[in-house]
């Protein structure tokens, strides 16, 4: 396979799993948490706990998805070791801007 096809096949599949868990995951369990609140009960905290995670899964998959995409277009090699730190390099920054913003004050 080429590199371009590797680095295509890692976005599709970090982007396709980012669909399955919103289509099947988050929005479901989202419509039931609305539901809950709006008529005045407490949403079940296994939801709540559910959709937050796979949220974060996202957010993680997003940067690497990004180097992927990137990556096929303008990086001339796809070895399993470039597609690996891509991997571990995105998901560094995502850790560290979810470091960064749990600091940030929210008081105006």
């Amino acid at each position: 396979a080429s590199s371009w096809g590797r680095w295509i096949s890692l976005g599709a599949l970090f982007g396709t799993v980012m669909w399955y868990n919103v289509w099947f995951v988050i929005w479901p369990n989202q419509r039931k948490i609305i539901a809950a609140i709006r008529s005045g009960q407490a949403p079940d905290a296994a939801l709540v706990t559910k959709a937050t995670y796979r949220s974060k899964v996202n957010t993680y998959l997003s940067v690497p998805l990004l180097f992927a995409m990137g990556a096929a277009s303008h990086f001339p090699y796809g070895e399993w070791w470039h597609m690996l730190l891509a991997v571990l390099l995105g998901f560094g920054v995502v850790w560290h801007l979810y470091g960064v913003s749990a600091k940030v004050s929210t008081q105006v």
